[in-house]
């Protein structure tokens, strides 16, 4: 079985990475994820990241 996100990564290349892009940014807006150097980072990772920093 294929999902609609594979078909259109094959078909339309292009697309599906416009689509990967804006997607991450919407992430990003919502504060679900953080974007540091055009790499995103999930909000929790990097919460329990610091934690862990914090309790050293």
């Amino acid at each position: 079985m294929y999902s609609t996100s594979q078909v259109i990564k094959t078909m339309d290349p292009l697309y599906f990475r416009m689509g990967v892009s804006e997607n991450l940014e919407s992430l990003a807006q919502d504060g679900q994820l953080y974007e540091y150097s055009g790499e995103y980072y999930q909000m929790n990772d990097l919460e329990e990241m610091l934690d862990e920093i914090e309790a050293e």
